[in-house]
């Protein structure tokens, strides 16, 4: 079997994403000096509400590649490959992060 990833910015709801076996790699949110996971920790209506409240716009930063690692360690107890889609890199650096994580498993990553 071939498993799915992608990251939180994909905006999948998680219904879809269950019940077509896709895994979602949050993305960090920060407010002030509190870190949030992107769809995990912070829904939308929650974020919009803080943003709505907030005196500096949040940031965010992409999963670090230990991350990516443990998932895809994970992933291939039951596949055989995965295929990862990402932003691209002109928008963050989430797909360089799984392509660091995916050079520990030669071949298996796409």
């Amino acid at each position: 079997m071939i498993a799915l990833v992608t990251d939180s910015t994909a905006d999948i709801p998680s219904e879809i994403a269950d019940a077509h076996g896709i895994k979602v790699i949050p993305l960090k949110v920060v407010f002030g000096d509190k870190e949030y996971l992107d769809g995990i920790d912070l829904q939308p209506d929650k974020f919009y509400k803080m943003l709505a409240q907030a005196d500096k716009l949040p940031s965010s930063s992409q999963p670090a590649p230990s991350d990516f690692i443990r998932l895809y360690e994970s992933l291939l107890k039951n596949n055989s490959e995965i295929i990862s889609i990402h932003l691209s890199t002109g928008l963050s650096g989430t797909v360089n992060a799984a392509k660091l994580a995916a050079k520990r498993f030669t071949g298996k990553i796409h």
